[in-house]
């Protein structure tokens, strides 16, 4: 994004991961090794793929039953962020709206905070539909945090490229 004519990128990272000395399993994660709790992490990855599959049947609808209602979808470019589920309910409807889409994700890697309330997976999607008499095949990665509250995992954050 432009700022004043000079372009920036805002972030905040965080080191999450588990301590060393308690690490079970070390795994990759942008050419580094680092340590994971085995368990957790396959949890994770299990909730992201029935993420997937729940969304397969049941669109939008699915879609928003995984997210806070304060949650935020980042947007590309200049677009701002979607905030709050009804209006990422209104976004994602129109792209489960599209015609013969095929929309599948998978995660890669995932990584859970030391008290286990939250969480982030990445990993790549494929987005497949039909505009007019043309198909229309978009590949991607997204980064999904996750926060435990009252009992259950939901998304609070979406990024997608």
């Amino acid at each position: 994004a432009k700022k004043n004519g000079i372009l920036s990128m805002n972030g905040f990272a965080s080191d999450q991961s588990p301590k060393k000395d308690k690490a079970r399993h070390w795994n990759a994660f942008m050419g580094i090794k680092v340590p994971v709790h085995t368990g957790a992490e396959a949890l994770a990855k299990q909730l992201d793929i029935k993420f997937c599959e729940d969304c397969k049947e049941g669109g939008a609808n699915a879609w928003i039953s995984y997210f806070h209602d304060d949650a935020i979808m980042v947007t590309n470019g200049d677009n701002p962020n979607i905030i709050g589920k009804e209006n990422i309910f209104h976004a994602v409807d129109k792209l489960f709206s599209l015609e013969e889409l095929i929309f599948t994700w998978e995660p890669t890697f995932c990584e859970l905070s030391e008290d286990q309330t939250m969480g982030v997976t990445m990993g790549n999607y494929i987005r497949k539909y039909k505009i007019s008499d043309s198909f229309i095949e978009e590949k991607g990665k997204y980064t999904t945090v996750w926060k435990y509250k009252n009992g259950e995992w939901l998304i609070s954050m979406d990024i997608g490229n």
